[in-house]
Formats: structure tokens, sequence, C-alpha cells
């Protein structure tokens, strides 16, 4: 399955207007309350011409997704809310630390982005697999082109840090997030197509990081930032599933 326009959509996103990033379908197992053929219908409904699908640890929806926006005159954008392991993907040692691995979202920017993600998530699956299917940073060094990164949501290890760093003021906790955004800085945008990675803030009842120095000193570390918060269904009434199950 072969993605034939560069940037997949995203030109809408500079010039203004909204696209999903970071969203679950069906297909992300007793978390994703979207299934696809109203998905599309909803997209058109809301005069957006391209949306994304993230769904958990894979890739198993992305043939019919692709198909049926395609079919709609929707761009899809192919992508995977992926598990990095803390350390190698291989070590399979309990720590009780996000074990399970940190989320980190990743957007197939062309073709090659979507050979390397298939490779990524077929090698989390088959020798990184311990809760959950796992990638680590040598995979992602290894076949990090043509990717986009966005890093922040609550359970990456960008936000883990800062969290831990707002609840102790443990300044290894912030030099470590610091670490963490120059490493996928590095790896995602090294200065090819201005893209990159991207940060993005989720911001929940349950969890705020509200330190002006956390929100000022990320300036300069980022390509470029994305307003965006993980969609898991459709209208307001679906929610009810998600908090209920």
């Amino acid at each position: 399955m072969a993605m034939a326009t560069p940037h997949l959509g995203l030109e809408k996103a500079k010039e203004g207007g909204f696209i999903h990033l970071h969203l679950h379908t069906e297909y992300s197992l007793l978390d994703g309350g979207n299934r696809l053929d109203r998905l599309i219908a909803r997209v058109k409904e809301l005069g957006m011409d391209s949306v994304a699908v993230t769904d958990h640890g894979n890739l198993f929806g992305a043939m019919s997704f692709y198909r049926k926006a395609k079919d709609a005159g929707i761009k899809p954008i192919l992508g995977c809310e992926a598990y990095v392991a803390p350390g190698d993907r291989r070590d399979k040692t309990r720590t009780g630390v996000r074990d399970g691995g940190h989320h980190l979202v990743l957007l197939a920017e062309n073709n090659e982005g979507w050979a390397n993600l298939m490779r990524l998530a077929s090698t989390a699956y088959l020798d990184g697999f311990y809760y959950k299917p796992r990638m680590d940073r040598q995979c992602l060094e290894a076949h990090g082109e043509g990717l986009i990164a966005i890093n922040g949501h609550l359970g990456s290890e960008l936000a883990f840090h800062l969290v831990e760093y707002e609840k102790t003021g443990d300044e290894a906790h912030w030099k470590k997030a610091v670490e963490v955004a120059a490493w996928h800085k590095r790896v995602f945008a090294p200065g090819a197509t201005g893209i990159g990675s991207s940060l993005s803030c989720s911001t929940t009842s349950r969890s705020r990081v509200r330190s002006t120095r956390t929100s000022s000193s990320w300036r300069g570390r980022w390509i470029c930032r994305s307003c965006a918060t993980t969609m898991h269904f459709l209208k307001e009434e679906g929610a009810r599933c998600t908090t209920t199950r």
C-alpha cells in the first residue's frame, strides 16, 4: 500500500485548518470507539479533508482505513501510537515503572516512512513484546526516516519526567526531560523536512504541568508544536463508554 503525497495532508493544518493527528479506532482494543465507516463519514460532515489513525501499538486497521478514506475523498494519514521501552526492548525485567513502554505517536510522512513504520511495528511484536508491543530507541534511530513524531502525551517519556519534576522538584527529572527532547529532535528532525518532531501537550483534570519554566523552556527545542489530544470517540455521548470501560 503506497502513499502518494508527501507531508500527508499537513498543508491544511499549516494554513489554519484542523486535522486530527492522534486518533484511535476500534483497532485500539478496549480503548477506541471509532468504527472506520462512521469515522470517515464524520470527518466529511465536519468539512475536514484529512485524518490520521494512530491505534495503540498496531497497524491492523491501516489497509481498511486507507481504502475507505480514499474512496470518500479523504486523505488518510497512516500512523501508530507506539510503545517505546524505557531501555532495551528485549529486556523483560519488571521494574514497575513504565514496563509496557512510553507512548509516542508516529506518523508516516512518505513511502519510506510507511515502510519504516511497518518494520517498527513488526519488530515491537516479534522481539519487544512485554505487557505491550514495544520498540526502543535503537529501532527508532535505525528506522526513523520519513516519520513524524508527536511527543508530549501524558504517557510519553517526556511527559513522565515533566510530571515527576512538577511533583517532586527533582532537577534530575528536568534534565532527563531535556535529554529526551534533544534525542527526539536529533532522530526525527535533523533538518531535512522542517516538520520533524512536534510537542503535543495533553492537559486533563488528572494531571497538569503548570510551571512557567516548563512552557517557556521548550522554545527552540522542537521544530514545531502541535495542539492535540487523544481522540477516542466521535461525539460527546461516546465519552460514557470510555469512562466506564
